[in-house]
């Protein structure tokens, strides 16, 4: 069956005609506002980190090891939402200029029959030269943050950071209720 077909069953007149409900309409508008403004400020940011021959993803990396200190590698991947292999590549961008440096150390054993040693880690650690740069770069860091959000009220901004938190978390249970058969084009 041609899409055509497909859209003429369900009386819409051309493939691109789709039809939001109320809901639909509200949630796909906010939706797009929010991408559009986390792409905006995403570009202020980055911009920033350029003058300062950084990346948002070196900077980040940066970032965490400063304030929580030496990190596993798969640690930093996992809360950046960075790939094992982007990670390494971010880290030995690091290291080649000095900010940042890996040594291997173990996981403690686990289990009752577990070996002597634990698994082998790589930690990543901030050189002074990184601590020094990450904490010239923090300050201004927030300062442009502080400049982008200053439109927005303290009280603004924290019920910003909660909707967002709650986004984050979302209800998968919730969500899956919402989607039918019909949503996922299957007519059976």
């Amino acid at each position: 069956m041609g899409i055509h077909k497909v859209f003429k069953r369900r009386h819409l007149s051309k493939p691109h005609d789709f039809r939001f409900t109320p809901k639909g309409k509200v949630a796909y508008s906010a939706y797009k506002d929010l991408m559009d403004t986390a792409d905006w400020l995403r570009e202020q940011i980055t911009r920033q980190l350029a003058n300062l021959d950084l990346g948002m993803s070196e900077f980040n990396v940066l970032e965490l090891v400063y304030h929580e200190g030496p990190k596993h590698k798969r640690a930093i991947a996992e809360r950046l939402g960075f790939s094992d292999q982007a990670c390494g590549w971010v880290i030995a961008r690091l290291e080649a200029e000095g900010w940042v440096t890996r040594s291997e150390g173990s996981l403690p054993p686990e289990g009752p029959r577990a070996k002597k040693v634990g698994r082998r880690i790589v930690l990543v650690h901030l050189t002074e030269e990184g601590e020094r740069l990450i904490a010239r770069v923090f300050p201004k860091h927030v300062k442009l943050i502080r400049s982008e959000l200053r439109v927005l009220e303290g009280r603004e901004q924290r019920t910003l950071g909660r909707i967002c938190q709650k986004l984050r978390r979302g209800d998968a249970l919730k969500f899956m209720r919402e989607i039918t058969k019909r949503d996922v084009g299957y007519d059976g």
